[in-house]
């Protein structure tokens, strides 16, 4: 079987990557137009939370989740940044939020597409079409896609938002590996026409 060139490859990962945001937006019910607002922007989303994962040095888990203030503000899962049971590569943490309910992080590579750690991690959240999976580096790839864009790299059809997850200090080689998501409370309704065969 002849290998398909790196170009055509690399535009079939762009198309999947954009079929994640757009089937996830879908998904949360939520609208995309120009100055969307993204999902972890939870003082104009009240719907939503913002759930932060961070990793130091290949291990030292830590996670928040913070919602708007009448729903309980922040709130620290290992507080003081003291480790998780499971923080290794296939580990899956699973923690209960009083907004967001019953969910987990699982970091599935080592030095993988963020650089040298622990990265490309899965968020999972039971009240999301039970436990269905959040690939946070394929969901933060398109904001790295529309920032190349908006400099004038490949400046065609520059995606809008708005964003499900990013990944902070990006571009930076440093230790510490970061990402924000937006997540909805659970008691939010979602639409039951997604069709989840595609796009993931």
């Amino acid at each position: 079987m002849t290998p398909k060139p790196l170009q055509e490859r690399t535009a079939h990962v762009a198309r999947n990557k954009a079929n994640i945001l757009r089937d996830f937006l879908k998904a949360l019910g939520v609208g995309i137009f120009k100055d969307a607002p993204n999902l972890w922007e939870f003082d104009k989303l009240d719907t939503f939370c913002a759930l932060y994962m961070e990793t130091r040095d290949g291990g030292h888990c830590y996670a928040t989740v913070e919602c708007n203030k009448n729903y309980g503000g922040k709130i620290e899962y290992n507080a003081g940044k003291a480790g998780w049971n499971v923080c290794f590569v296939g580990g899956r943490q699973y923690f209960t939020d009083p907004r967001i309910g019953d969910f987990s992080i699982t970091f599935t590579k080592k030095d993988g597409d963020e650089g040298q750690g622990l990265t490309n991690p899965v968020v999972q959240l039971q009240s999301f079409y039970n436990w269905k999976e959040w690939d946070v580096t394929g969901l933060a790839y398109a904001v790295d896609k529309a920032d190349r864009c908006e400099a004038g790299i490949a400046p065609l059809n520059c995606p809008e938002g708005p964003w499900v997850c990013t990944q902070i200090d990006r571009y930076s080689h440093g230790r510490t590996k970061k990402w924000l998501c937006g997540v909805p409370r659970k008691d939010v309704a979602f639409p039951k026409d997604v069709n989840w065969d595609t796009g993931l």
